[in-house]
């Protein structure tokens, strides 16, 4: 069976959006979800499908310049977990015995105290063990923590085709959890 991914993008030439037409639905998929309380929030992730260099991740960084919101990246095809939850280190407690503790990366989720829009690049190359953090992002969570509400996220990636793909495949639980957009640039004017 296709995933939704795959399925997007044989059915392109019904579905393909230039950028201009995707960074007006997602500016409004955006600010309209930054109004709804944190917990009315569907949990589904917005997923920018397009061939590389095209301008999927130009296109967020000035829709988050509009909307007067930072941006950030997050490159998530060569992470482990380390690299996202934190690298362990040992800490003092109050009686003097060490305690472990993670040390967490400040781009991640949690941190967010104004508006932001987080790109979650290369989605589709993610490790597995990547992708299930990913997955408890997207329900708000993020090592036992919840996500910031000041946090929108949109994942990006490569076409589902040979020439573009590593040997991870997207897990159907995030799959399921994935509203994907195909983007495709502007023909070229006359």
């Amino acid at each position: 069976m296709k995933g939704i991914i795959a399925k997007a993008w044989a059915d392109r030439r019904n579905t393909q959006l230039s950028l201009t037409a995707m960074s007006r639905r997602i500016t409004q998929h955006l600010t309209q979800r930054a109004l709804r309380p944190p917990k009315a929030r569907t949990n589904y992730l917005p997923i920018l499908i397009g061939e590389p260099g095209i301008g999927k991740s130009k296109t967020l960084s000035c829709i988050a310049e509009t909307l007067g919101w930072n941006f950030a990246r997050w490159d998530v095809n060569a992470q482990g977990f380390e690299d996202n939850a934190g690298l362990p280190y040992l800490a003092e407690g109050a009686n003097g015995e060490k305690i472990a503790k993670t040390a967490p990366s400040e781009y991640l989720p949690t941190f967010a105290s104004e508006p932001t829009l987080l790109e979650i690049g290369e989605l589709p190359t993610a490790p597995p063990n990547v992708q299930n953090q990913i997955r408890e992002i997207i329900d708000g969570l993020f090592i036992g923590k919840t996500v910031s509400p000041f946090c929108l996220m949109v994942a990006t990636g490569n076409p589902p085709e040979a020439r573009f793909t590593t040997g991870n495949q997207i897990d159907e639980a995030i799959e399921d959890r994935l509203d994907p957009y195909i983007v495709v640039p502007l023909p070229p004017a006359d």
